[in-house]
């Protein structure tokens, strides 16, 4: 059996709901996989409601934190280790205690609010990756200066190792494990709540608030180790080679100038795109085999180099971010700027707040408008999606 685990909680299930739509729609039927869920037990009633419609169709598990902390002989409750080691601590002991407790070797860790965007077989995808498993990183002399936050999630992976590694492991979000790989990791260092305490321990509250990050934890192992796991080594630093000098200085400013240094390097591409790096880019992707990947979010403006970076790239999972144009959120059919606007201007008129526009024109003429211009643009991005899903299938067909 191989895995699809996603640990959720209540903030995220409406985008459970979208998750599990975009795989009714493009998982290929057939046997051998499941989809894990893990949440706590105060959510188990109304999760269990939320995906009811979904369990004749999918193989959706569900599993109980707290359960998995007896399993694992845990002396605490969720709510006590969420306020102990915070979030991203508390992330990952959710995931790494789901990965431990399932039959299979080999899981893929997805985000509440992942998309499948193109027709997908699970055990491809799969077999795909482990034929030639690979880490992507880069490095953090890139980032000047280096943000506080980053370098303490790095600190604490090495103090958790005794190593002095320099790199950053958050590059791709294709989150496949391997169930003896990570057997390993805790024989060599403890179990994983003993991990969390280590850095619990340590005095700087900045960096036990920091935590540990799962995937970077576990591909820094893989690095630190890998004369004996034998993956490939993808430095994305690399993908800017084959663009000219003002090509990369740009892409690396407007990088830094956006997150500071507070993410992957390619983590976000998809809002960097331009005429001249969107094929550059999109091959170096599809060859260094990233098929889960972030497509933070979508406009007309931008849209039209999305679709040509997912027509060369052709990536089968989008994660992190349901706010694009290519999946099954409606968001921005219903809360489209216009639509908002109207929105607001309705409760303005209602609450006899302002009966005239900013130009003196009456209210009601605002909202014919802004109806108006949201209809215009939920029928444009119809007619983008209906393009997307005929490229996609197009290339399915060949």
């Amino acid at each position: 059996m191989i895995n699809i685990v996603t640990p959720t909680y209540r903030g995220h299930f409406s985008n459970i709901k979208i998750y599990l739509e975009s795989f009714k729609k493009y998982a290929i039927k057939e046997s051998g996989w499941q989809i894990v869920f893990t949440i706590s037990a105060d959510e188990e009633d109304e999760f269990r409601q939320l995906v009811y419609p979904y369990k004749e169709i999918l193989p959706i598990k569900i599993l109980i934190f707290e359960n998995l902390l007896n399993e694992f002989n845990v002396q605490s409750t969720s709510e006590n280790l969420l306020r102990r080691y915070g979030k991203f601590s508390y992330q990952t002991l959710k995931k790494f205690y789901t990965l431990l407790t399932l039959s299979g070797r080999y899981s893929l860790v997805l985000d509440s609010e992942t998309e499948l965007v193109r027709p997908t077989s699970i055990k491809d995808i799969f077999k795909q990756f482990f034929e030639d498993p690979f880490i992507s990183y880069s490095s953090l002399s890139i980032r000047k200066p280096l943000p506080r936050f980053l370098s303490d999630v790095v600190e604490n992976r090495n103090k958790i190792f005794n190593a002095n590694d320099a790199h950053w492991f958050l590059e791709s979000f294709d989150w496949f494990y391997d169930k003896e790989i990570l057997k390993d990791l805790f024989s060599d260092y403890g179990s994983p709540i003993e991990i969390v305490e280590t850095i619990k321990r340590t005095r700087d509250p900045d960096r036990r608030m920091s935590g540990v990050f799962e995937i970077d934890l576990y591909d820094s192992y893989i690095y630190l180790n890998n004369d004996k796991y034998n993956y490939r080594l993808v430095n994305v630093e690399f993908f800017l080679d084959n663009l000219n000098l003002e090509d990369r200085e740009r892409y690396y400013d407007e990088w830094m100038s956006r997150y500071q240094g507070n993410a992957g390097l390619m983590e976000h591409a998809l809002m960097f795109l331009t005429k001249s790096n969107v094929k550059v880019l999109a091959k170096a992707f599809r060859e260094s085999g990233f098929n889960v990947i972030r497509c933070e979010k979508s406009n007309f403006r931008i849209s039209g180099l999305q679709y040509d970076f997912m027509k060369e790239a052709k990536p089968n999972i989008l994660a992190a971010s349901q706010n694009h144009f290519f999946g099954c959120s409606s968001e921005h059919e219903m809360n489209n700027k216009y639509m908002l606007q109207y929105r607001m201007t309705l409760q303005h008129l209602q609450e006899r707040k302002n009966l005239t526009g900013k130009k003196g024109l009456p209210c009601s003429f605002y909202l014919i408008y802004y109806q108006l211009k949201s209809f215009l643009f939920n029928k444009r991005l119809a007619s983008f999606r209906k393009r997307y899903e005929n490229m996609v299938h197009s290339q399915c067909k060949n």
